[in-house]
């Protein structure tokens, strides 16, 4: 369920990390630093939703998730 969480939302991070490096050049910021902030909240919003989501699929009985869990292993 991580990784099929993960692998929908990864996609989108491309897109929002060049338009912040677009606004971040527009607002005259240093580059690197705007780098390493992303870096920084990608790691804590990655380590944060699957820490969450693990403890969700260990309280949460299958059939209360919804229709999309019911066909994993």
């Amino acid at each position: 369920m991580v990784s099929s969480k993960f692998g929908d939302s990864a996609a989108c991070l491309v897109a929002q990390a060049l338009h912040g490096f677009k606004i971040a050049h527009l607002a005259n910021l240093n580059l690197r630093q705007v780098f390493y902030l992303m870096l920084a909240s990608a790691y804590i919003a990655i380590l944060t939703c699957h820490l969450t989501s693990v403890r969700i699929i260990y309280t949460t009985p299958v059939p209360k998730m919804g229709w999309r869990t019911r066909g994993y292993p």
